[in-house]
């Protein structure tokens, strides 16, 4: 232990200037590890038997953040923008009903807005609400469900 001006070194040597606790090579911690403000050399951070890693109340990330596997989300995500530029097709999924909300209007800017096409037979089997609209592939017509019913809308 090396100690100079109130500053401690662990190992055969003074400690760097500037620095109260100056450790050089590996450290353990066995409890609890508070610091106003820490900073991490190397590109991994990981637990012992890579279990996850919580961190409270929240994280600012002022650089890109790159997630290699899957994002879990179990409250809002709240982005300026989505942007895909993945060689598949991106999808959406919802276990139930998937709301789109604006301000104003939901708008498609750039292409076509292709609906959902069954045959006649796989739109009897809808539980169709007034409202709904689809293409039925056996008449060749957009079709709507209105007071109670399928009917052509044009």
């Amino acid at each position: 232990v090396g100690i100079t001006d109130g500053n401690m070194a662990l190992g055969d040597y003074t400690p760097a200037a500037g620095y109260r606790l100056d450790v050089r090579g590996n450290a353990i911690v066995s409890g609890n590890f508070e610091a106003a403000a820490f900073t991490l050399t190397g590109s991994n951070i990981d637990t012992s038997d890579s279990s996850a890693i919580t961190i409270t109340p929240a994280v600012t990330m002022s650089s890109d953040l790159v997630v290699e596997n899957d994002v879990r989300v179990s409250n809002i995500v709240y982005a300026e923008s989505f942007v895909s530029n993945s060689t598949g097709t991106p999808q959406i999924t919802a276990a139930t009903n998937l709301d789109l909300t604006a301000g104003n209007a939901v708008q498609i800017t750039s292409s076509v807005l292709r609906l959902a096409s069954f045959t006649t037979t796989e739109r009897n089997a809808l539980a169709g609400q007034n409202g709904d609209i689809i293409y039925n592939t056996t008449d060749n017509k957009f079709q709507g469900y209105e007071n109670g019913a399928w009917a052509n809308l044009i």
